[in-house]
């Protein structure tokens, strides 16, 4: 192994990692790892790898893409080791204070949750790429990353040491895994909030104005600061990769990755969606990696960790997302007002709702939202989703028991005062009961029905308060209950929708669509007969399932009682006025 240039650190650091990434095009980087000031009585030492990174729960195995692994002594001698679980190697080292280990990881698998690699840059989530040793976690590390010959740069939240090109302190393991590295020769960008330097990396091509891309940043930046009074940071790195047909963000204590697609940037509407990634990830700042369900950290990197308060960590994020990008001015109000109907929209034409409380839906993530598949919708509800909405009512719902002079901002500042204070994320009692001590009332209707039930949110009830309705949309395409899509000329239903006539149909997912009423359709024809039909109107499908052809009869149907709009009424009470002025006016 060649970590003998960091024997000065070994000396410091009890876990000194090297990184490096020869020949990139092959996919795949290469770890050292010096373990060093091990106890001479113990024979042998548990090497681990995650199982999972934090704020996307699910198992993803990150030891499959771990090869070649090698244990050797300070001298170079191999050592004995086996794999003793899925995860985890167990070294035996007899009377040596010093184990280098060696591995290669696989990285061709561009998330932001995973490791990517090719001859244009890296990405590196270390959760999916350093080992650990338990009794070491919380020790500080060191992080020498060596660079292929012709890139400059490194772009992460950890600290560089003085001096040292690409090398970095690390608090603890924890710390390790919440900062994500991007190395290449991508642009980057800076500014300053509260005498404070933040970075933009940017990797990949995008036609969008730079000046203005990072002047939008940076007034979401201003608009979080303002909301919290303080940003917990000395510094704090973006990480933006722009990739054909990607999208996705990941929270870190002082970084955030983001993935989008880089044609999707020059349409307006998509851009906005892509200023609220960026106001989500930046909110979790607070919410999630501080203010937090108690279950979500200290982290067991081995297993599943289990919280009904998901929703908490990311139904309010998804609430403050949509609703800072409109405090920064980037949304008009009729503009918030659709994005608040289609979220709507999206919850009540989910069966799950009916079925899956918003308290199962976060605890089963690991297993039911990250692990969806064509039935999901029928069985589940997104705690993304439907938190939001709940939040939205809360938020309502204080507005109006305070006569206006508080909101759900006070709750958050009373959160953040707790965790500064205890230094631990809370339980979903001491969560009611700070939400009482702000307001007065802990709002069991929310807090209780609509999290431990399935009972239907009273969205004109919660929306009235601030003088908004629902206006019906009149002129809707019928729907089947089934969704399909068009490839090569072939026909295929995706999903079919509890609660709809093709529910109660003899039509599968995978069935192949030829004909209606003896007539050969394509998507386009298909959908013109959904606009000229009439609600209850019956066709007669002509499939094929399984090499043999059938014959199924549909009826379309209309959605009408889910789809509206919200818009202010004219006529509303002094304090609906005032609260919708001060909401969103």
């Amino acid at each position: 192994m060649n970590l003998k240039h960091l024997e000065n650190f070994m000396k410091e650091y009890k876990t000194v990692y090297k990184l490096s990434m020869e020949n990139p095009h092959r996919h795949y980087l290469k770890v050292e790892v010096s373990f060093n000031k091990l106890p001479a009585d113990k024979e042998f030492i548990d090497v681990k790898i995650p199982v999972w990174t934090p704020g996307s729960y699910m198992v993803r195995e990150y030891a499959q893409h771990v090869h070649e692994f090698t244990a050797n002594d300070f001298s170079d001698q191999n050592l004995n080791f086996e794999k003793i679980n899925k995860n985890t190697w167990r070294i035996f080292k007899g009377l040596e204070e010093s184990v280098q280990v060696s591995y290669l990881v696989y990285s061709f698998d561009l998330t932001v949750r995973t490791n990517f690699l090719n001859s244009s840059y890296a990405f590196v989530t270390p959760s999916a790429t350093f080992v650990y040793l338990e009794e070491f976690k919380n020790e500080k590390a060191l992080l020498k990353v060596e660079l292929p010959e012709g890139w400059e740069k490194v772009s992460t939240g950890l600290k560089r040491i003085e001096g040292r090109t690409n090398t970095f302190q690390i608090e603890n393991y924890d710390i390790l895994v919440d900062s994500p590295l991007l190395c290449g020769n991508y642009q980057t960008f800076d500014f300053e909030v509260d005498g404070k330097n933040h970075e933009i990396a940017v990797q990949g091509i995008f036609k969008n104005d730079k000046n203005t891309f990072v002047s939008d940043i940076k007034k979401i930046v201003e608009t979080e600061f303002e909301l919290f009074g303080e940003l917990p940071y000395k510094d704090y790195t973006f990480i933006c990769i722009f990739s054909p047909g990607k999208y996705g963000g990941l929270e870190h204590l002082n970084s955030m990755a983001v993935v989008f697609d880089p044609f999707e940037l020059v349409d307006e509407k998509r851009y906005k969606d892509w200023l609220a990634l960026i106001a989500h990830e930046f909110f979790h700042l607070w919410n999630v990696k501080r203010i937090r369900p108690i279950e979500l950290g200290p982290f067991d990197y081995d297993q599943e960790i289990y919280t009904k308060l998901l929703w908490v960590a990311e139904g309010i994020t998804s609430y403050y997302d949509d609703f800072l990008v409109l405090k920064t001015g980037f949304y008009t109000t009729e503009e918030y007002l659709e994005v608040v109907s289609k979220n709507i929209k999206r919850l009540q034409t989910n069966y799950g709702r009916n079925i899956c409380t918003l308290e199962e839906s976060s605890f089963d993530a690991w297993i039911k939202f990250y692990r969806q598949n064509e039935n999901s919708s029928n069985t589940i509800c997104s705690y993304y989703n439907k938190g939001a909405l709940l939040i939205m009512c809360l938020d309502l719902a204080i507005r109006n028991y305070s006569k206006n002079e508080k909101s759900f901002d006070d709750v958050l500042l009373r959160f953040n005062k707790f965790y500064k204070e205890e230094k631990r994320g809370f339980t979903k009692e001491e969560f009611k009961e700070m939400v009482k001590e702000v307001v007065g009332s802990d709002f069991p209707e929310i807090l209780v029905n609509y999290l431990e039930t399935t009972e239907e949110i009273d969205y004109e009830k919660y929306l009235g308060y601030a003088g908004v309705e629902f206006v019906k949309d009149e002129a809707l395409p019928r729907n089947l209950g089934l969704d399909f899509s068009e490839k090569e000329g072939t026909l295929t239903v995706n999903r079919i929708y509890q609660g709809t006539p093709s529910w109660d149909s003899d039509i599968n997912v995978n069935d192949e669509i030829i004909a209606i009423d003896g007539i050969r359709v394509n998507k386009t024809l298909l959908e013109k007969f959904l606009t000229k039909s009439e609600s209850g109107q019956k066709f007669k499908f002509l499939i094929a399932r399984d090499l043999e052809i059938r014959e199924v009869e549909l009826e379309a149907t209309s959605l009408r009682e889910e789809n509206y709009k919200l818009v202010k009424k004219e006529d509303v009470s002094e304090l609906a006025e005032q609260i919708f002025q001060k909401w969103i006016g």
